[in-house]
């Protein structure tokens, strides 16, 4: 069985992408190459190309030039960190690039999600679960260590 990678160049004024397996054999088959040039956009490029290639399919996504050094848009750097940073990350001002996929995909690729009722709706369902088990839920009690 074979397995899926894919990779990108995203700079600023091409893109590359190339989508491959590599075999049980170690030998690599290239299925699809892709060069174009953009104007000035590449994460439109970058999403059709992920889309049609099926590249959350893959195990690895390699990418070069994603960070902010390619991007001539400020305000489109924000917008594109923002939620991720607010969902996902630990470290004030950056997060690790393979935490960066993870959550570029989540929420851009499948969308964002919001349950109906809202959280507390949730919440409630867990609470209720927890209590028909016997679990005893104190709001508002201290936790002492025993070491």
């Amino acid at each position: 069985m074979s397995t899926r990678i894919a990779a990108c160049d995203l700079g600023k004024a091409s893109v590359s992408f190339v989508v491959a397996r590599l075999e049980d054999d170690g030998a690599l088959a290239i299925d699809d190459t892709q060069y174009r040039l953009h104007e000035g956009d590449p994460l439109e490029l970058f999403r059709e190309w992920y889309r049609e290639h099926d590249v959350a399919g893959c195990v690895a996504l390699g990418a070069t030039g994603i960070y902010a050094d390619e991007l001539t848009d400020p305000v489109l750097i924000d917008m594109l960190y923002c939620p991720i940073m607010y969902y996902g990350n630990a470290a004030e001002g950056d997060m690790d690039f393979y935490q960066f996929v993870i959550m570029f995909k989540s929420l851009f690729m499948e969308g964002f999600a919001k349950p109906v009722g809202g959280m507390p709706y949730i919440l409630k369902l867990l609470v209720d679960k927890y209590q028909s088990l016997g679990g005893e839920l104190r709001m508002g009690a201290g936790v002492q260590s025993r070491w």
